[in-house]
């Protein structure tokens, strides 16, 4: 009983912090991400690229749209990439959206397995 009125406080104190140092930790990754995305969208190349793979989510939640994860690849000054995000589009637009269809991107000038879709929403 001794033991548990002492380490009690103590966790009290420490889960809570352990929290919210993780919550801290994913709200900047989210905020540099959402920055290099910015960067890319005001200085990227704009390129045309081959969609590979499309993994529909399970949970599909937005009416009348669709979100997936896209593995596209594509050259880029010699260099051979393959990258994978996450978009949202329109059911209407699902025939533009298989494997094989080339589908339009901007790539960051340094990093480019930093991509951006043009036409579709980014998540």
């Amino acid at each position: 009983m001794n033991f548990l009125s002492y380490i009690m406080p103590k966790l009290a104190w420490i889960i809570p912090l352990v929290v919210l140092v993780f919550v801290i930790y994913v709200l900047i990754q989210n905020l540099l991400s959402s920055n290099q995305d910015k960067k890319t969208k005001a200085n990227g190349v704009d390129i045309d690229a081959m969609i590979v793979e499309v993994k529909y989510d399970r949970d599909q939640r937005i009416n009348n749209h669709l979100s997936a994860i896209l593995t596209i690849k594509f050259d880029y000054n010699g260099e051979n990439v393959v990258g994978s995000r996450g978009m949202i589009f329109p059911t209407s637009c699902k025939e533009d959206v298989i494997s094989g269809k080339v589908i339009r991107v901007r790539v960051n000038k340094d990093k480019p397995d930093n991509f951006y879709f043009i036409d579709f929403r980014n998540v």
